[in-house]
């Protein structure tokens, strides 16, 4: 005898035009609902006869108790469903073809009966169950509003499967409540992800394995009740995780992303969401502060591992980059905090084998003396990365900051390069601040007031002045010249005239130019000396 899927939930009267009519809801504005649409349990009797299966529903309105089957009939060349009730039929306005390109899969015929009995049942603070009847049991009872479906292999497949598309008869390990959203965490059904909306399975992905089936409470759907916005859901799980304060799920999660295998949850992004510290709780359970975390790469770097040894330290691999995230942020040991930037260089602290880097070292020490007294002494190095520097500094604003020229720079740089690449960094050593951004506008303020300061240090203002008829001495020049007493004599090795100044020497070239002893004579009040010089000449000092 042929038998059928019973899904029923206790009701009062449930309005015929309700199942008849396209885009008609009860629970359009009820968030706590999963049917919205007001179409699905329109799709669903269709999308069952066209694969062979029969759909009844049994109840009672205002006119009375009825059962409503769906018949096949042709008109026009065209073939329409038809409304039976028994003792009426009433014609639709589908054909059997509606809702084809997206009611094609078993499980929305199931799931839609099933969820709209959960919802009629919340709505109504009532009762809904399932079973399996045989074809003369397909009857209205008093009370109850119920579906019929073929029980089909197919169909008993999934039926059978029941807890892997609804959640139900599932207790939840854990739970993230937020403003946001809320998500549960369930022990995963099978090796396929899953995720879930008021109970009802919404996402399904049979490439991925997840660590646990999730429920997110507020999901968008769409008509076919499935997710509309995958973006929104795994920002949601991303969040949930991040946020975790759970240690044993915590555990849980770590122990998977260290076990080799691949999961959704490796793909997600902590770019947006804050971490729960309790993440570094989890770890330290796990293991202990002497082990840091590893990516896959650098365990494959004996370098790395061989380091890793010699401190001392043990690892464990975090070949996900979403977890490895979610840990770094928490604090857990990474192999930069045990070697500091000195892992990603090659460094020779021997810089006597680079005599114009120590030349260039003692010029700079003149105007910076601090440099003589750094804590870690300015060394050589050969970068591992692809970007080239002329000079670094290592662990900045730690105790272990050290400032490194390149190897190259040092031996074969320009002399006044290096004490420019050695001042350079010596800056960015003092300050800790780079090249880039705001900090960036602070370091070159910092260099522009440093080039202010040399220029001022080092100005000397020209000791004489070729003026109108003469040469002008400003009362401030004296004491270096060492006097206002001079001579002019004829040079011949220089084939100039030379005028002797105080203790320094000119060469004067021109027409008006005479041999001569003689001393300056005070002017202006006595704050400039004249030598009187007739016709143009020029002057430049000899010593």
């Amino acid at each position: 005898m042929k038998k059928y899927i019973k899904i029923a939930n206790e009701s009062g009267f449930v309005s015929r035009i309700a199942l008849e009519k396209l885009g008609l809801s009860t629970k359009r504005n009820d968030p706590d609902t999963i049917g919205q649409f007001g179409s699905g349990i329109k799709y669903a009797p269709i999308a069952a006869l066209r694969m062979g299966l029969d759909w009844a529903f049994t109840g009672e309105d205002e006119k009375g108790p009825y059962i409503l089957k769906y018949d096949v009939e042709n008109e026009d060349g065209v073939d329409c469903i038809v409304y039976n009730y028994g003792d009426y039929k009433k014609s639709s306005s589908f054909t059997v073809d509606a809702g084809v390109l997206s009611w094609e899969d078993p499980f929305q015929i199931y799931r839609e009966a099933i969820a709209n009995a959960m919802d009629e049942a919340y709505t109504s603070d009532g009762d809904w169950y399932r079973s399996i009847v045989e074809e003369k049991d397909v009857v209205y009872n008093k009370g109850e509003f119920a579906v019929y479906i073929t029980a089909s292999p197919l169909m008993m497949g999934i039926y059978n499967d029941h807890d892997k598309y609804f959640l139900e008869n599932r207790e939840s390990v854990y739970e993230k409540k937020s403003s946001y959203a809320s998500v549960k965490f369930y022990k995963p059904y099978n090796k396929q992800m899953h995720v879930y909306s008021k109970q009802v399975m919404v996402y399904e992905n049979e490439d991925h394995q997840s660590m646990f089936d999730y429920e997110i409470q507020n999901l968008k759907l769409n008509e076919m009740r499935t997710v509309s916005d995958e973006f929104s859901m795994q920002f949601k799980i991303a969040e949930s995780i991040c946020e975790c304060n759970d240690i044993n799920i915590m555990k849980d999660m770590i122990k998977m992303s260290n076990s080799g295998k691949e999961y959704f949850e490796f793909e997600l992004s902590t770019s947006f969401h804050d971490i729960n510290s309790s993440w570094l709780d989890a770890w330290l359970d796990l293991y202990d502060e002497n082990c840091i975390m590893i990516t896959l790469e650098q365990s494959l770097n004996q370098a790395y591992v061989s380091f890793i040894k010699e401190k001392g330290f043990s690892f464990q691999i975090i070949s996900s980059s979403f977890f490895f995230a979610i840990l770094k942020k928490a604090k857990v040991k990474i192999i930069d905090d045990i070697a500091g930037e000195a892992i990603n260089f090659e460094i020779d602290n021997d810089i006597n084998r680079y005599p114009k880097l120590v030349k260039a070292i003692e010029i700079a020490a003149r105007f910076e003396p601090g440099l003589l007294q750094l804590e870690k002494p300015i060394a050589c190095f050969i970068p591992k990365q692809t970007e080239h520097y002329l000079g670094v500094v290592i662990n900045p604003n730690t105790k272990d900051k050290q400032i490194l020229i390149d190897k190259n720079h040092a031996s074969n740089g320009e002399l006044n390069e290096l004490v420019a690449t050695i001042i350079h960094e010596y800056d960015h050593y003092e300050t800790g601040n780079t090249d880039g951004d705001i900090a960036g506008r602070k370091f070159r303020d910092l260099a522009d007031r440093r080039i202010g300061k040399l220029m001022c240090d080092y100005y000397k203002p020209d000791l004489i002045q070729v003026g109108v008829n003469g040469i002008y001495i400003p009362l401030e020049s004296i004491s270096e010249l060492g006097g206002v007493g001079y001579s002019i004599a004829w040079c011949q090795p220089l084939n100039c005239y030379v005028m002797s100044l105080g203790k320094k020497a000119y060469k004067i070239s021109g027409d008006g130019v005479d041999a001569g002893v003689g001393s300056a004579i005070a002017i202006d009040n006595g704050t400039r000396f004249f030598i009187e010089i007739d016709g143009s000449f020029t002057v430049s000092i000899i010593h």
